[in-house]
């Protein structure tokens, strides 16, 4: 086996996570309930980071330079507000926000804003049919890095910048005791701007 040539002798592994959540809900009439809430999230990779110079012939190659570790670091935040509203013991809609800033540490996307834009029905006037519709809408705003000429013609679509509707409809069906049966049918369409998808 061919020398890697790392640039540590040993590697210590370290990851921390840290997480810290809010929520206040209330009441403020009879048919009114609100919920509004605050989630924040850190991760530190403080791992060794090693870097390998292979020698030639060997087989671990990385495009013909040193191979060098990543540490995955983010940290995010989002922040929301539901509001609900029975209008009577069968039927109740909730509309909702939800707003989430991330940064993090990768070759392309550093940085993505969300909003989420939400109305929910909710109906249980059969005793063993409970029935969900909701709508969503999201637009997704996104800094991209270039960090190689590949790069400059290619987006991964995980983070890219977006405008999506989605509709779900759920049902929940309970004909007996200790037996339920549940049906979801999810649509989503998802309109990527700015770059041109290959």
């Amino acid at each position: 086996t061919n020398a890697t040539n790392a640039s540590s002798g040993g590697f210590a592994g370290e990851i921390v996570n840290k997480t810290m959540s809010l929520s206040l809900n209330s009441q403020p009439m009879r048919a009114v309930d609100t919920k509004v809430y605050w989630n924040w999230s850190r991760k530190d990779n403080n791992s060794t980071q090693m870097t390998f110079t292979p020698v030639a012939g060997s087989n671990l190659q990385c495009s013909g330079g040193p191979c060098t570790t990543e540490l995955f670091n983010y940290k995010k935040y989002n922040l929301g507000a539901d509001v609900g509203y029975r209008f009577n013991p069968e039927n109740r809609v909730v509309a909702g926000f939800d707003y989430l800033d991330a940064d993090r540490e990768r070759i392309d996307f550093i940085h993505n804003i969300d909003r989420k834009y939400s109305l929910e029905w909710k109906n249980s006037a059969f005793e063993t049919l409970d029935t969900k519709a909701k709508y969503q809408y999201l637009t997704r705003s996104s800094n991209f890095v270039q960090t190689g000429n590949f790069d400059q013609f290619q987006r991964r679509f995980d983070l890219q910048n977006v405008n999506q509707n989605l509709a779900k409809l759920a049902f929940d069906w309970t004909p007996r005791q200790l037996l339920d049966y549940g049906l979801e049918i999810l649509y989503k369409d998802n309109d990527y701007t700015g770059d041109r998808q290959f």
